[in-house]
């Protein structure tokens, strides 16, 4: 009986190492496509939040003070560029900089992939409440 328990367990255990072992063969295979466009990605994050700020400036301009309501969501608006260009800052280095300095600023940027979408989706959700009560 133990035998038998010891051939499942050792069953087990190498299928959960091939499971891991191509989980890991795909993440490597996967990793230098994700570098390289990492910099056409980050470009496009970064024209996105100076667009988003030129068009929030403009609303600005248009919003009474006694609007708080608005206002507040503007700011909201303001402090997720603001964040997703504290995120982006690293990586828009001069071409000066060493390749090593520039594949390590993109890596960043690809760990915070999931966290700069966030800021997109709260960016959003503030921005269509936003327009939504300037329409109504």
């Amino acid at each position: 009986m133990a035998e038998l328990l010891a051939g499942i367990g050792g069953a087990a255990a190498a299928t959960q190492l091939l499971r891991y072992g191509a989980e890991f063969t795909l993440f490597v295979s996967a990793l230098p496509r994700h570098l390289r466009h990492a910099p056409d990605r980050i470009t496009a994050w970064a024209e996105r939040s100076r667009a988003m700020l030129g068009i929030l400036d403009a609303i600005m301009d248009h919003v009474k003070d006694d609007d708080r309501n608005t206002l507040y969501l503007l700011q909201q608006c303001r402090k997720d560029i603001m964040k997703l260009e504290s995120l982006l800052h690293p990586t828009l280095l001069d071409s000066h900089v060493s390749r090593r300095a520039r594949l390590k600023s993109l890596s960043f940027v690809l760990r915070k992939e999931t966290d700069i979408e966030h800021i997109m989706i709260s960016f959003r959700s503030n921005f269509s409440t936003v327009v939504l009560s300037m329409i109504l």
